[in-house]
């Protein structure tokens, strides 16, 4: 499903999309997993806009993130940027969760060598966060 209320003059989402992906993940950032109020947050792509066709508006590739996440992120993705943090995680992303998100989350606009690299991270047990 493509999200339709995307607003391509301004870039942003409307405040209905952010409700309904806030709402899906219960008001927590997808990335860090802290609680966070709606109005704190915003709609992240998954896979960025950068990456050509990859990047779409669609409910697969949204998230809500707090801003400190979307932030940190970068114009990385979700995973990418999971991977590259695990060693050295940011002081409000706890190691478990970076974890969690390489082994639970994946997405079919990922390229292969990013899905190599987390199917080749750590060999221990899976921890929910």
């Amino acid at each position: 499903m493509t999200v339709k209320r995307w607003n391509q003059t301004k870039a942003r989402h409307i405040r209905e999309d952010k409700q309904l992906l806030y709402a899906e993940q219960k008001g927590r950032c997808y990335v860090c997993d802290y609680p966070v109020r709606v109005v704190d947050g915003d709609v992240e792509h998954d896979v960025p806009r950068s990456v050509p066709g990859a990047g779409r508006n669609e409910r697969t590739n949204l998230r809500f993130v707090c801003r400190a996440c979307n932030s940190s992120k970068g114009g990385k993705s979700i995973l990418e940027f999971a991977l590259d943090a695990v060693d050295h995680p940011h002081e409000h992303i706890c190691r478990d969760r970076l974890e969690w998100i390489i082994r639970h989350h994946h997405n079919p606009a990922y390229p292969p060598e990013l899905e190599a690299r987390a199917d080749a991270y750590g060999d221990g047990p899976e921890a929910e966060p």
